[in-house]
């Protein structure tokens, strides 16, 4: 099917729909790409939050309306991005001056803004989408947003929880790479209950896959046929390609950012959205054991850690964004202490320290992935 002629289509993610409209060129393929698998795409639903993009080149350069000050609009791990807005009395109307984007944002439906079709106003598309659907998805309590990397060993899910630089990303990219691994999320992983009692799912929510240069020295083989070029991550994979073959690739260990299909790629491994969720690991380097060690968590430590690892906290004032308020799709108070407290009942929590060995011995490595991920 050739995306870039179909009008619009909509969008599934757990408790979520959104039918994207796009105009600019290119811009629908490369949306497509990372946002599935863990959206999965359909036919139009006519009640979906419609998201349209649309090229405006001539637009007003100062929005009418009443000036509102700066407002929240994204929500991330560690900082809460908030942009200059106006209310129209039918709608909220932001700019984004990073990206030269407007947002205007109104009940069941955002149109974006942007004055072209070059890849950098991706990353601000792909922000509103994913925005609308993970304030749809948290307005059900029971779902709770963590700050983890996730892989799939067999059936189940594995998720990887730390400090930053706490080695996540290294240590889902190591046991991904391995034979029969498979790549859920990096970053920020939803879980949700699952269908029978006391099961819980994974699902990946798409995110760009920041890689420190020390990752990439660690683990070269993987990552010797990234392009060289400024963020990767806002290209598709067959423009990679293009760009790989015209530039050649990097030249050495360097930060990357890439889209998870490109991480996946890399690594050798499978993308999939979720898997039933078998373990919660809390990660910490630790160069004095010569391969890891495994902790299991009491009940109490477990619910403190999980509630620790919640990705950018909602249902605060400070935190409620102008999707919430539009779209009034709210987080409910005490929603993620409840949903943490389950999670730690129901799901197997570890202190995990890992030392050298895990990347230097593919034993090491798949010893440790059948300890973390059960019955494979």
């Amino acid at each position: 099917m050739n995306l870039a002629a179909v009008d619009a289509a909509t969008y599934r993610f757990p408790g979520a729909r959104v039918t994207i409209e796009c105009a600019a060129a290119g811009l629908d393929v490369w949306l497509h790409e990372v946002l599935t698998p863990a959206f999965t795409r359909g036919v139009v639903e006519p009640d979906a939050v419609v998201v349209e993009v649309r090229l405006a080149g001539d637009r007003d350069p100062r929005p009418a309306g009443r000036a509102l000050g700066r407002l929240p609009c994204f929500v991330f791990d560690g900082e809460v991005v908030r942009h200059q807005a106006w209310d129209t009395g039918s709608a909220v109307v932001v700019e984004d001056d990073k990206y030269h984007t407007r947002y205007v944002v109104a009940p069941e439906r955002v149109d974006v803004e942007v004055l072209d079709s070059d890849p950098a106003v991706r990353a601000a598309v792909l922000r509103v989408v994913r925005e609308v659907a993970v304030v749809q998805s948290l307005s059900e309590p029971a779902r709770l947003l963590l700050h983890a990397s996730a892989i799939r060993h067999g059936r189940n899910a594995v998720l990887f929880s730390g400090a930053k630089e706490a080695g996540k990303t290294t240590l889902a990219a190591r046991l991904a790479a391995l034979d029969g691994g498979a790549f859920i999320a990096n970053d920020c992983t939803l879980v949700e209950p699952g269908p029978t009692p006391r099961s819980w799912r994974a699902h990946g929510v798409p995110l760009p896959v920041s890689v420190r240069a020390d990752t990439v020295a660690r683990l070269p083989e993987l990552f010797a046929q990234i392009p060289a070029v400024t963020r990767p991550s806002r290209l598709t994979l067959a423009e990679c390609d293009e760009v790989l073959a015209q530039r050649g690739p990097i030249a050495g260990p360097t930060h990357l950012r890439l889209s998870q299909p490109q991480f996946a790629r890399a690594l050798g491994a499978e993308l999939v959205a979720q898997a039933e969720l078998a373990c919660v690991a809390f990660v910490r380097v630790d160069d004095g054991i010569a391969d890891y060690s495994i902790e299991e968590l009491d009940h109490a430590n477990a619910v403190s850690r999980v509630h620790t690892a919640v990705y950018g906290r909602r249902a605060t004032p400070e935190t409620t964004t102008v999707f919430e308020q539009q779209l009034d799709a709210h987080r409910a108070l005490g929603a993620d202490a409840r949903a943490a407290e389950c999670v730690a009942r129901d799901v197997r929590c570890v202190d995990l320290r890992v030392g050298p060995g895990v990347l230097e011995r593919d034993d090491v490595a798949r010893a440790l992935r059948d300890d973390l991920g059960g019955d494979a």
